[in-house]
Formats: C-alpha cells, structure tokens, sequence
C-alpha cells in the first residue's frame, strides 16, 4: 500500500504529546519524520505498520520509527478511541547522548522502531504516559528518557512489520506544498484539473509537475489517487458497496478505481477486505 506524507506541527528541536478522543483514527496509510509512541488508552482494532499488521487494545503502546508508513484502524463497535501519543525526533536528545553506554538498550529500541515494535503497558510505564500529558515540557526529555528505557527492557515486545522502513523520503514541508496537501486533503473527491492545482501554487503546470515530483517522489495524480484509495479502504470496511465507493470518492468509473486500488494496494478491493478481517 502507498504512503502519503503527513506533518506533525509543534515537534520541531522538541516533543509533542497529544492526548486524542475520537470516533476514529487519521484515516489514511501515512508517514512522518518524527518517531512516535502511542499508548492505547480505550478501544481496540487493528493497526498496519509497513507490510505488518497486528491488533491493539487498551494499555497496548506502539512504537512506530520515521518515516515508517502506519495506519490505526479502531474497531467500528468501539464508540469512542482513547489515545496518548508521543511524537520526537530522535535529535531531541542531541547526538552525544546516544553514545553513552547508559543508553545502549534505549538506542537498541529506536533501531528496532523501524519495524514497529508493539509492548505490553504495565505499572510506571503507564504512569510516564499521564505525567508526560499533563507536566511542564521542560520535564519532557527526563520523562521521555524514562519511558525509553522502560520499554527497552520489555522481554516480550512484538515486531510488527518484517521489512525495516529507515530511508528518509524527499522533504515535504515546503510552504506549497503544504497548501497543496490541504487543499487535495479537502477536495480529493472532487475532479481537480493540473491547471487548478498548479495555479494554487502559482506555478505553470510543467514546473509544479517537476517541484512535486522533487517532494514527494511521485506524480501528484498518483499521490491523489493514493489519497483517494485511503479513503476507499475505510469505506470498505464500515461495509459500504463498491458502486457506492467508487462514486464517493472522486474516480471517474468502476474500472479507474479498481485500477488505482490494485496499483496502490496491491490487491483488489474484496481481497482487501479479507484480508483485515482474517488478521
């Protein structure tokens, strides 16, 4: 399945630590720079980090590398999803601290996040969690630090994916870029023509074609496909018809979108759904 690049706001030379209640979680398979660890506070589904899938419930604490490609997907019964993330990039620390032999097992961890690593939430390491969300972010690198180190020496923690994610894609936060992401985040299911989208750059269509490609390394239909077919996939699990799907989400026919659903996911929308239901 194909990622499309995501931007966690308020991390830059710091942490973020995000406490969200939601009915559901960011719909679509994306990455980020930032390494994240996320605490499963209430509900339970399935998450897919790189080509690995697993399930998650309450107390469960996912580690996910940068710019390793994930997607939470909370069980439909499960009114209402509870969860505490932390997002930091690994420089947070600087570069010297790594080298210490005191942080051996934590450094060891970060390494394995680009798998995805899946723990078992016990005791203090929960506590770390609510302290980190409610303390000053001066506190945030010695608590930070902690929990590292609480979740290194779990002798059980579950690897998600088989393939490592550690290659750095092309950067993505330029300033017109961002607009332009907003701006298909909101209109994919619209038609949106290369003139429109380049004049919202106010590029010609050939320069904003090659400054795209140069962010994202690929071609802004093919990332509005992408886009569109992360749409697709949560309206096929909540059970909705492909006749319905495909006109709801922005494909010009049924044999379009079986086409992009193929090229992005790799199977066919019934296989698909099969296969997050027998995980």
């Amino acid at each position: 399945m194909k990622s499309i690049p995501f931007k966690v706001s308020g991390t830059k030379g710091s942490i973020k630590v995000e406490h969200d209640q939601l009915k559901r979680y960011y719909p679509y398979f994306h990455y980020h720079n930032e390494i994240q660890i996320t605490l499963i506070v209430k509900g339970y589904g399935k998450v897919i980090v790189g080509d690995g899938i697993t399930n998650f419930k309450e107390n469960d604490i996912l580690l996910i590398g940068s710019c390793v490609p994930h997607k939470f997907i909370g069980n439909t019964k499960s009114q209402t999803q509870e969860a505490i993330s932390i997002y930091f990039n690994r420089d947070v620390f600087g570069k010297k601290l790594w080298e210490l032999p005191e942080f051996t097992s934590a450094k060891r961890l970060i390494e394995k996040s680009k798998y995805g690593v899946k723990n078992k939430g016990s005791g203090g390491t929960l506590q770390l969690f609510d302290i980190m969300n409610s303390s000053a972010k001066i506190n945030s690198v010695l608590y930070l630090l902690l929990l590292l180190e609480n979740l290194s020496i779990d002798k059980k923690p579950q690897i998600v994916s088989i393939k490592g994610f550690s290659k750095v894609p092309a950067k993505y936060n330029g300033q017109r870029m961002e607009e332009v992401f907003r701006f298909s985040e909101h209109n994919f299911r619209n038609r949106i023509s290369l003139k429109e989208i380049a004049h919202l750059c106010h590029l010609t269509p050939q320069s904003f074609c090659r400054e795209f490609r140069r962010y994202t390394r690929r071609s802004y239909f093919e990332y509005l496909n992408e886009l569109r077919v992360n749409y697709t996939c949560n309206l096929l699990e909540k059970g909705n018809s492909i006749d319905f799907i495909w006109r709801n989400s922005g494909f010009h026919n049924q044999s379009n979108f079986n086409r992009q659903f193929k090229r992005v996911v790799g199977l066919t929308p019934t296989l698909y759904l099969n296969t997050i239901l027998n995980n």
